[in-house]
């Protein structure tokens, strides 16, 4: 990481703890040099944002061997990638590769707001931003970690939704186990006009009943998201959508976060707001 992991404990590690490299950016710098000088290309696995500017590092370093000469890296998964060095991806020749298989809410995610924090998790995949720093972005499945298969990748690249519609005893769909973990024992969801939903089984039966309708897009906008201590606050807009991206309601929403003894982000107040006027 560039800066500390967001609990470091969780790891045994202190305070002013970031991972430790397994490599250096001088040594990956010269095999990607000898790599690029007889024609071939490196692709570097890559998860956090530590781990992303020491392969920038590395690929100045290469160039700066090579002349600029030679076939273009590659940085795979480009999941966390820090503000300061987005540009960077154009000007050394160094192609994102992302994995969009794999970007929706689960499991995955969970232990990256544990290790990384809500600020962090949620500058994750940077799609946008890259392709406006001029990168070079390219996509691919991570087989055998996700499935060999472009049109579920391009799903999750979109909608950032399940593409399998992973179901749990709910049949909620797309979202499964993974939602019921995101929303703390005591949770409570207020909506304008009816009475509180309170605690995660009553959560889980509220929006079994929305994935029960026609209803199977759910895109939704963070606007803010503020953090203090053990507590957050979250802020946005959604749009409940047909499967032809027909809105049948849309609103704005605010999320408390709690940080469980446990290390674990989770929601314990969800506020939906709805503004399509009732008919």
């Amino acid at each position: 990481m560039v800066e500390p992991y967001n609990d470091p404990s969780a790891h045994g590690r202190g305070p002013d703890w970031k991972g430790e490299p397994f490599v250096s950016a001088e040594a990956l710098g010269d095999v990607m040099a000898k790599l690029n000088q007889n024609g071939m290309f490196l692709k570097v696995h890559v998860s956090a944002d530590g781990a992303h500017r020491l392969v920038l590092d590395a690929a100045e370093i290469a160039r700066s061997q090579t002349g600029g000469q030679g076939p273009r890296n590659e940085a795979a998964h480009s999941i966390l990638v820090h503000r300061e060095d987005r540009e960077r991806y154009a000007r050394l020749n160094l192609a994102a590769k992302l994995s969009p298989s794999m970007w929706y809410p689960s499991e995955m995610h969970m232990g990256g707001i544990r290790d990384t924090g809500m600020e962090r998790t949620h500058q994750q995949f940077p799609t946008r931003a890259l392709i406006d720093a001029g990168a070079m972005v390219t996509a691919g499945s991570d087989w055998p970690v996700g499935e060999p298969n472009p049109w579920s990748s391009i799903e999750a690249l979109i909608t950032r939704q399940d593409p399998y519609r992973s179901t749990d005893h709910l049949g909620m769909p797309y979202l499964g186990k993974q939602m019921r973990g995101l929303y703390a024992e005591d949770v409570k969801i207020v909506t304008a006009g009816t009475p509180p939903v309170e605690g995660v089984e009553a959560a889980m039966g509220f929006f079994a009943d929305i994935f029960a309708s026609p209803a199977d897009q759910l895109p939704m906008n963070i606007q803010k998201v503020e953090v203090e201590g053990n507590m957050a606050v979250e802020t946005g807009d959604y749009i409940l959508a047909l499967r032809d991206r027909s809105p049948m309601d849309m609103g704005n929403y605010l999320v408390n976060w709690r940080k469980d003894t446990d290390g674990t982000w989770r929601i314990t107040n969800d506020v939906i707001v709805n503004t399509v006027p009732s008919s």
